[in-house]
């Protein structure tokens, strides 16, 4: 799904995707090269819809490797051309920022600050 889809609740724009032995695989032809989301159904319909991975349909294939919850910032996207330009983006933003944006989340909220710490998709 789009962010803006899920964020406004757009039914008609999610797909659900049965896994099937710990696999799935779900085809379809993206729009241009908008980002999507994939989400975990049990999460979004508990309220966790930050706790998603982002990608691009840029190449024939994207691969999702996907852990648990507990494990979820070990989850990775690998693609090719925007999906690993995001990746680099994304690890460079946690190296660079990564420690303050936790002090700042563990100051406003520390119930938050431990919740994003377990909902973290890169480390560096």
């Amino acid at each position: 799904m789009k962010p803006e889809d899920a964020m406004n609740r757009n039914i008609d724009r999610r797909f659900v995707v049965p896994v099937e032995d710990g696999k799935f695989e779900f085809a379809f032809e993206g729009e241009g090269m908008e980002k999507y989301q994939l989400v975990f159904l049990d999460e979004i319909s508990q309220g966790y819809l930050s706790v998603s991975l982002h990608f691009f349909p840029d190449g024939d294939v994207v691969e999702f490797t996907l852990y648990d919850a507990e494990n979820r910032d070990k989850n990775k996207v690998d693609g090719v051309g925007l999906n690993r330009a995001m990746n680099d983006f994304e690890a460079e933003k946690e190296r660079l920022f990564g420690e303050e944006t936790e002090k700042l989340y563990g100051e406003l909220d520390p119930r938050r600050a431990r919740w994003r710490r377990g909902s973290r998709r890169m480390k560096s």
